[in-house]
Order: structure tokens, then C-alpha cells, then sequence
């Protein structure tokens, strides 16, 4: 078995309010982790998957946009909670999975690495290349 046969390690996370966010990502990456990273949070990856967004909100902010999406798709209880174990299947409503590494894909263009730092980049995330990496062996 060569190296290239080995799966990478994935290391996800968000900003939220961390000074050390940009220096985490490159630490991670020179260790030989691939990044995936959300600013400001984690939920507007989740958002993505119902609509666009470019808005710089707070990670509280983007807690109340994910509850309103809950509450309009009648998802879960209503309301929107981190811990879902069925979060995936619920946010892939409508083809949610998709329209989000779509949705992605479009904001992450602007994105300029060596110009801007991650941080600076608000809104950006980039957990949609791990989801195309997953999906491969979820399609399969």
C-alpha cells in the first residue's frame, strides 16, 4: 500500500469569535491536516443548504437564521439544536446537500488566498470540499 492510499485527515471548525482562527489553519496545514473551516460559524454552512448568503453576521445571528429555517420547514422540533444525529438528512431536504456546494462554491470565489486571510473572508467556509470528498463514498 503506497502513501497516496492513505485517506486525508479532515480537521473542521469555525471562527466564531477565536483570535487565533487564520494561524489554526495554517498550523493544521503544515501538519498535513485539509482544512475545513466556516467564519463565523458553523451554521452558515447549514444555511447555505436553504439559501445564498453573503451577510458578516454573528455567530448568534446565523443561531436565529438556522431557527427560523427550522421552524419554516417544520424541521426537527422546530427549532434549530447543534446535537441533531439526523442533522445531514434534514438540512438535505429539498436537495439541500447540493444547493449548498453550490451555494458555496459561489461565495468561496471571491474568496482571494495570499490577500485575504480567512478571517477576513465573512461569510466563507469551505466544508464543502469535505462534504464532495464524503459524498463520493456516500453515492457509491
Amino acid at each position: 500500500m503506497g502513501t497516496d492510499d492513505f485517506l486525508p485527515i479532515w480537521v473542521v471548525f469555525d471562527k466564531d469569535d477565536f483570535e487565533d482562527f487564520d494561524q489554526a489553519i495554517k498550523d493544521g496545514s503544515k501538519r498535513g491536516y485539509t482544512i475545513a473551516w466556516s467564519n463565523q460559524a458553523f451554521e452558515y454552512w447549514l444555511y447555505l443548504h436553504f439559501y445564498y448568503g453573503d451577510s458578516a453576521l454573528h455567530k448568534e445571528q446565523w443561531n436565529e437564521k438556522m431557527d427560523e429555517i427550522f421552524r419554516q420547514y417544520n424541521l426537527g422540533n422546530g427549532t434549530y439544536q447543534k446535537n441533531y444525529e439526523d442533522i445531514y438528512e434534514m438540512v438535505n431536504v429539498y436537495d439541500g446537500v447540493n444547493t449548498a456546494i453550490k451555494n458555496a462554491k459561489r461565495r468561496m470565489a471571491e474568496f482571494c488566498p495570499g490577500r485575504e486571510q480567512p478571517s477576513e473572508f465573512d461569510p466563507g467556509t469551505t466544508v464543502y470540499q469535505l462534504v464532495e470528498e464524503l459524498k463520493r463514498y456516500l453515492d457509491e
